[in-house]
């Protein structure tokens, strides 16, 4: 009969193999399930090899931007799960990049929503902080669609 050698020692009890092969084990099963819980991957390629063709962020959100009547960043950010703060960045981009299909960012412009000023001189794509009329911070975001040019 073989005796287990301990491997490591920890405050005095031994760390057997056994011990040590049952927590390999455990880590391996957690990240199996964490694997299993991410969206697969897809295939950018468009080869049909993957699970459907995968579309960049500013792809999406082109396509959010052409449905409707307009579409805030925040609906952008939910709609998509990124951070609201990255939404306007891509929007910039976005308005540099349509102009070489015919279209062009439209910007339903800000308003305050205690005394009524609208934002039309702004060409700021972010939301204003404050009503220079009124110094007031309801204020109702700014929208944007695609629009022919």
């Amino acid at each position: 009969m073989t005796q287990q050698v301990p491997l490591f020692r920890l405050s005095g009890h031994p760390m057997t193999t056994d011990f040590l092969l049952l927590a390999i084990l455990c880590i391996v099963s957690i990240i199996d399930m964490t694997l299993q819980q991410r969206p697969a991957l897809h295939d950018i390629t468009g080869t049909g090899g993957g699970v459907v063709d995968a579309k960049t962020i500013r792809q999406e959100m082109i396509d959010l931007l052409a449905e409707g009547e307009g579409i805030g960043a925040r609906e952008i950010s939910r709609a998509l799960g990124i951070p609201e703060r990255e939404i306007y960045g891509h929007l910039e981009h976005i308005a540099r990049s349509l102009k070489a299909r015919g279209l062009r960012l439209e910007l339903q412009p800000a308003r305050c929503l205690d005394c009524g000023f609208v934002f039309r001189k702004r060409r700021k794509l972010t939301p204003p902080g404050h009503c220079p009329s009124c110094r007031g911070s309801h204020l109702q975001r700014p929208r944007y669609r695609l629009a022919a040019a």
